[in-house]
């Protein structure tokens, strides 16, 4: 050693002075558990190689970079640097955990929404397209793909093809937004539905959103129209009995 200055060096070699360390072999500086590694290192450079390896010591991360200095075409000297990075490697290590939280999380609410039979999207302020599941693609008859991102006007030329009242289902939309609201509307193609559309403002971390779900309530329907005729048919001859004959004098 021919130089030494710096904070970091006594706490990356061998906790002494740094007036100590020159005249010294690198062997007799560096403290034990680094000793082989640091010497590997400086060999390497003085073959003209560059490196850097990461010291622990105390609890403490240091990175030592060697570089060999050239005189023509000889190393003649190598220089080391040394570098506290306890800080930077525990913010790496916590940005790292906070990638992973954030994938598990993602990851399980991907995996929640595709199991929720209903169709489910998140959008923003603006009606812009965040998040769905697969199901809420399948019931409006479009890929995934052709929904990532789309606005208001995409989304109702996509629909209202399909509706069998769609002036009904515009004037509800520039109803919105507003309240939590629910309306009912048949899908004509490509087989008849009816669905149900709940609109719920959402606060989320950029702004205000919307959580919207579609959910088929045909066979609800069906049943409750025949339960309705079985109330207003006599059961045994066929014909309307006394209630339907009320409804119809009401009528």
């Amino acid at each position: 050693c021919v130089s030494a200055e710096g904070p970091v060096a006594p706490e990356i070699l061998s906790r002494t002075d740094l007036d100590t360390f020159v005249g010294r072999q690198v062997e007799e500086i560096v403290a034990p558990p680094n000793r082989d590694v640091m010497v590997d290192l400086c060999r390497r450079a003085f073959l003209g190689e560059s490196a850097r390896h990461e010291v622990q010591r105390d609890g403490r991360a240091f990175e030592a970079s060697v570089v060999p200095i050239f005189e023509g075409d000889e190393v003649t000297h190598i220089l080391v640097f040394s570098f506290d990075v306890t800080d930077q490697r525990r913010e790496a290590a916590a940005l790292r955990d906070a990638r992973d939280s954030i994938a598990r999380e993602q990851a399980l609410l991907e995996t929640t929404l595709a199991n929720i039979e209903d169709g489910v999207a998140l959008l923003d302020a603006d009606r812009r397209m965040l998040l769905y599941n697969e199901r809420y693609a399948e019931l409006l008859g479009v890929s995934r793909e052709e929904l990532r991102g789309r606005g208001r006007e995409t989304f109702h030329a996509i629909v209202e093809p399909l509706l069998e009242d769609p002036a009904a289902f515009r004037a509800d939309d520039d109803r919105l937004p507003g309240p939590p609201t629910r309306g009912e509307y048949v899908f004509a193609r490509p087989r008849r539905r009816v669905m149900r559309r709940t609109w719920t403002p959402v606060r989320l971390g950029s702004g205000e959103g919307y959580l919207v779900t579609w959910h088929d309530i045909t066979a609800q329907r069906a049943l409750l129209r025949e339960r309705e005729e079985q109330a207003l048919i006599d059961a045994l001859t066929g014909v309307p009995n006394r209630r339907a004959a009320e409804a119809a004098l009401r009528t």
